[in-house]
């Protein structure tokens, strides 16, 4: 929030000074010169964060936690993130077995083969978000929490589908892969979209890119660490 700062001069030639506070902890100093100009002076008022905590909550959570957000936040993140953990592995095992599956480090396999199932598979997860989008776009911010659930279930069939197809005959593998993609199209749409109608409830400032980003960030931490 913004206040004048106290004492603060009411001559219309003094400057004027204002600052910006979250949490009751002032971060940044507002100085107006002359109060008849559009000339800003802008001071940092934090000059160092104090343990790691305090560095984790300035990179992963919206600046003014908690008071910028919604008092369901914290436990909402928590179990967000832990499916975000689990999506990621599940993904990264789902990728290496379509990667598998296409041909890579198959020596009878031929690279158009392999781009053509893999290009064959994108172009119908594309027509497929297009579709879902018409069909279902309207019901999406009406039934936000039934299709935020349908979404992480479907999520976790496709990646099933993409595991198993793999060890099935090759006949079978492009069909199987192209139908994944057709599942995970609906999951984007519906996830993504459900997503910011969750975010909207969250922000509470006027602060709903923030919120979006470090809701970002902490679901690319999650993805990272299954990386490492």
């Amino acid at each position: 929030m913004f206040a004048p700062k106290k004492n603060n001069p009411v001559e219309d030639n003094d400057p004027l000074l204002i600052e910006e506070a979250y949490s009751g902890e002032a971060v940044h100093e507002y100085m107006i010169k002359d109060r008849k100009s559009s000339n800003i002076i802008k001071r940092p008022l934090r000059q160092h964060i104090h343990n790691a905590r305090a560095l984790f909550a300035e990179i992963f959570m919206p600046q003014g936690y908690p008071q910028t957000v919604s008092s369901d936040y914290l436990e909402y993140q928590k179990w967000d993130t832990l499916q975000a953990f689990a999506s990621s592995q599940n993904g990264a095992l789902a990728t290496l077995a379509v990667l598998k599956g296409a041909g890579v480090g198959n020596e009878q396999a031929t690279v158009l083969a392999a781009a053509l199932t893999w290009l064959l598979k994108d172009g119908v997860g594309m027509i497929a978000r297009i579709v879902f989008a018409w069909a279902r776009g309207s019901k999406l911010d009406s039934d936000n929490k039934q299709w935020r659930l349908i979404a992480d279930f479907l999520n976790d069939f496709s990646f099933m589908v993409e595991l198993f197809a793999v060890y099935l005959p090759r006949l079978f593998f492009a069909p199987l892969a192209c139908f994944a993609a057709f599942v995970r199209a609906i999951v984007d749409v519906s996830g993504r979209t459900t997503r910011m109608a969750v975010i909207r409830h969250q922000a509470r400032r006027d602060n709903l890119a923030d919120v979006a980003a470090k809701d970002g960030s902490q679901e690319t931490l999650s993805s990272k660490i299954i990386r490492i």
